[in-house]
This record gives structure tokens, sequence and C-alpha cells, in this order.
């Protein structure tokens, strides 16, 4: 991050912090602890690397930084919608999945995945409520949401309904897409929505993910035990038409519940970094995709867990149970009270991760996301 910060830039998004005394700091910050018992200074039990699995949204490059940790990419395969790519290929914002080995604290990853929540034409924009609506896809924008380049002005007000823009964020727990990040893209290209279907009717071959209708009467299914969708399941459509009906005339639905399989075993350190979008007590949560439990041995951070609920952003560490589920080590609460600040780059200070901005002292934190609107990007 020190090398990303060398020369006077134009930073235009310093979010995922609270304002302190005119400091911006990110906010908890994540432990680089290797976890329960099972590992000592990241080496397993028997001697060799252990395995790791990181989601969250990019804050930062070098090689790159997820949750506040920084992975050596230079051996990745990285994919962006499923397509090899390169690392020029990630953006600040997006959220991705880490996985790689670690020895002591290194962390060197092996793939690097990105996809896309949504991608399709911008059906309506309410700037009162800090949303829009994606191919049926309600997206709530805030403070720590990054826009592209191509946006002016970098918020709502630079979109029109009709632009195509392709989403990244957590899910809520109505289904609803808070975003991380938002690009403009070229018209012409595929539509392309993950969700859960729901009002299948394998007659019709239609489903539902939120407000979209999706029609796959010609679409190729991929990965489906059944061969065909069914309500529950996680799945990604992608198609280039919306029918006279509203709905979009997929081409090709895969099953995505099970893609992280591969890179998950019992000894694998999990990292994620989501909303709660199901709540029955503090040991029976959902977190993005994971089930997650507690014990008398969990680390609370920045609260307790008294304070679990329903959209609560937690950042979670821990390893897959006997039960298929994710026991915490640590559950870290994520502070939603984020500051952004405008500004040209006043002066840098490397050796003490500061800079100041508009006069104002900004600290860095490990997790505090920066983005550079520069020529120099």
């Amino acid at each position: 991050m020190k090398g990303r910060l060398d020369h006077q830039r134009k930073i235009t998004k310093i979010a995922t912090g609270t304002l302190v005394a005119l400091f911006v700091a990110a906010c908890g910050g994540s432990s680089d602890d290797p976890g329960r018992s099972r590992l000592i200074g990241g080496i397993d039990a028997g001697g060799a690397p252990s395995r790791f699995l990181a989601i969250g949204p990019i804050s930062g490059f070098g090689s790159i930084i997820v949750n506040g940790i920084q992975y050596d990419t230079s051996q990745a395969q990285i994919f962006v919608d499923g397509t090899a790519a390169n690392e020029s290929a990630l953006e600040v914002g997006q959220i991705v999945a880490v996985s790689g080995s670690m020895s002591g604290t290194n962390r060197t990853a092996d793939r690097v995945q990105f996809d896309e929540n949504v991608e399709g034409p911008v059906e309506s924009i309410d700037i009162a409520n800090s949303s829009l609506v994606v191919l049926g896809q309600t997206v709530i924008v805030n403070s720590a949401t990054s826009f592209d380049d191509n946006i002016s002005p970098d918020s709502l007000a630079g979109l029109s309904v009709g632009d195509v823009v392709e989403v990244s964020g957590n899910i809520d727990a109505d289904g609803n897409i808070v975003a991380t990040r938002i690009e403009l893209k070229a018209p012409g290209g595929e539509f392309e929505v993950t969700g859960i279907v729901s009002n299948h009717d394998g007659g019709a071959m239609t489903f539902m993910i939120n407000n979209l209708l999706v029609d796959y009467a010609q679409a190729n299914l991929e990965d489906f035990d059944s061969g065909q969708p069914a309500d529950g399941d996680l799945v990604e459509a992608e198609g280039s038409q919306i029918g006279a009906n509203g709905a979009l005339l997929a081409t090709s639905v895969e099953f995505k519940g099970d893609d992280l399989d591969d890179r998950i075993d019992n000894d694998t350190e999990i990292e994620i970094e989501g909303l709660i979008t199901r709540f029955v007590s503090e040991t029976d949560f959902d977190v993005a995709r994971f089930a997650v439990t507690t014990d008398s041995q969990t680390e609370f951070r920045g609260g307790t867990a008294d304070d679990l609920a329903l959209n609560v952003r937690v950042e979670v560490e821990g390893r897959i149970d006997s039960q298929g589920r994710l026991l915490a080590d640590e559950v870290e609460f994520k502070d939603d009270g984020d500051t952004r600040i405008d500004a040209i780059v006043d002066t840098v200070d490397a050796a003490a991760d500061q800079l100041t901005m508009l006069g104002i002292l900004v600290e860095l934190r490990s997790d505090t996301r920066i983005e550079d609107k520069s020529v120099a990007d």
C-alpha cells in the first residue's frame, strides 16, 4: 500500500472507516491471527502450509488487499466472470474470492475469482433513497460504494435509466444488493444475474430471481444434479435479450451453489466479510453463503454476541466443523459509519501510513479503501 502513496494523486474514495478527531480510520481492522489451535504460525499440525479462502471487497493493490490482508498474487490464476484475466482487470470495491496457502504471516494466492452480482440495464433510479433497479434487482448505494471513472459525477446522479451497469456487492436479508462497486458497461453485451431461484415453473421453464423473470427454455443448463433449476438454488443466468413480457431470455443457467467446494476442507482457514442474511441465534446464522456457528472460544471484536442481527456487517474467521458449518474463531463487527473524502493529496508520510487532504490528517489502516482517480491510476 505504501508504494502506491509515494507520489501526489487524486484519491476519490477512502471508505470502510470511521471519523475520529478528523482521522479516517478503517473500521475495526482485520486480525492476522492464524486461528484456533490447529495452526502455529500458519503451519498445520503436520508441518505443511495451511490453506485459506478469503471473500470480501478489494480495498487496494500490491498485490491485492482483501479484508485488510495483503495476498501475493504473483503466481495466481485470476478469473473474471469465469474467464482468465490479468490483475489489471480487477478494481477496488469488487468482491472477490481469494484462495491459496499461508505460511507464517505470508499468504500466497493461487486463485482469485470475481463474479458480478448483476450486469444489465438500469430500470429505475431513486436518488432520495439511494437505490436503483437493475434487471429486477434492487441495488442499494452508500458511502462505501465505488463508482468507476466513466460515471460522472461518481454517484447515482451520474447514471441514467437505460445505462448498462455491472454491480458487485453484498446481499442483505431481503435479497437486495448493497453495492461495493458499480461500473458502466458498453451496450450490446451479455446480461448476467446471480441469485436464488424462486417460483420455479418446470412446465413453462421459468423462474424468478427477486423481481426478474428468467425464461430458460432455450438455455444451456450447467451443473444441476436434477437436470434443471429448483427453488432455493443459487444460479447465474445469462442472456442478451429481454422478452416482451420483461423476462430475461437466458442462453445459459449455471448452478453456483458448489463453486467454492473444491477450495474448502476442514483445515481451510475461511475469512468472509458480509451481511448477516439469516439469524436464529448467536450459534445459528448465515453470512454471505456460509452457515455460521460460535462457541465459548469465539472472540468478538467491536461488539458482543448480543449485537448479532439481520443485516449487520461482520467479518468471520474460522473453519468448517463436522456439521458443515463455519465455526467462528473470531467475529468482527464492521462499522457502517463510513467517511468519504474527495480531494488532491497534499502530503504523504508513507512510513507512518498517513497523508493530508484539504488540511485533514488521514491515518490509513489495513482495510482502508483507497481508489486512485488520477491518470496514474
